[in-house]
């Protein structure tokens, strides 16, 4: 995971994704990660309809910055498959 990603929020989107291919559910990711149940669920569907990328690129704060992975050749991670909303 280290250098895929470029903040605290992206580097726990992804946490999140990967938690989900541990059985974990929601509450427990949201727990774990400090993001809202919502937003778990949220960066889970994107990751299913739009890709790695779009699932974790950093939203926050007023100017909405774009943010692309460092490796652009990951765009997909196998063990990711078995995420279920």
């Amino acid at each position: 995971m280290r250098g895929l990603v470029t903040d605290k929020w992206e580097t726990r989107k992804l946490e999140a994704l990967w938690l989900r291919t541990e059985k974990k559910n929601l509450q427990e990711i949201s727990t774990i990660t400090g993001l809202h149940k919502q937003t778990v669920y949220d960066v889970i569907r994107k990751y299913h309809e739009q890709g790695l990328e779009t699932a974790i690129k950093s939203r926050r704060g007023r100017h909405k910055k774009q943010v692309r992975l460092r490796y652009s050749s990951v765009r997909y991670i196998p063990a990711l498959d078995m995420i279920c909303l």
